[in-house]
């Protein structure tokens, strides 16, 4: 499935932030994902390796992707938030792809690895659109979930 890239800016809570939505060339509403990077203070970013070998799949079964930086990392605005702003940053990205008309709001998924699955789960808590939520490699020392 051919694909097409395009490098967005979306509102966060007082600042733009940066990212990349891929979806297919073809026509028609799809499930979408968002996927979550590693630790900002570590290196982590949009482009992380994991971060994309999450997408791959993805692609083959044609989804539209978002993968965005955290709040200081490389074009996104703001600074580092401790964990509690980057849980502010998902919830913006989730917001930002119910608004794309190529994605299906019935069908939303959240993907992260390590630093991004912990704030990823963290921002799943929060709010009640999302369909299933992944985690690779959550910091589970830091992450306290009450059901």
């Amino acid at each position: 499935m051919e694909y097409i890239d395009n490098h967005v800016f979306f509102a966060g809570k007082n600042f733009k932030l940066e990212g990349v939505i891929s979806s297919p060339k073809e026509e028609s509403s799809r499930p979408g994902v968002i996927i979550c990077h590693p630790h900002p203070a570590y290196g982590g970013d949009m482009n992380n390796n994991v971060v994309l070998g999450i997408k791959e799949p993805l692609e083959k079964e044609g989804f539209v992707i978002l993968r965005f930086n955290f709040r200081g990392v490389n074009l996104s605005e703001g600074s580092y938030g401790e964990g509690k702003g980057e849980i502010e940053d998902v919830i913006a990205a989730l917001s930002f792809m119910k608004i794309q008309a190529r994605v299906d709001n019935n069908r939303l998924f959240l993907s992260g690895y390590s630093f991004g699955a912990w704030v990823g789960l963290k921002a799943a808590l929060k709010v009640k659109d999302l369909k299933a939520v992944a985690g690779i490699s959550p910091l589970l020392e830091c992450l306290t979930l009450n059901f």
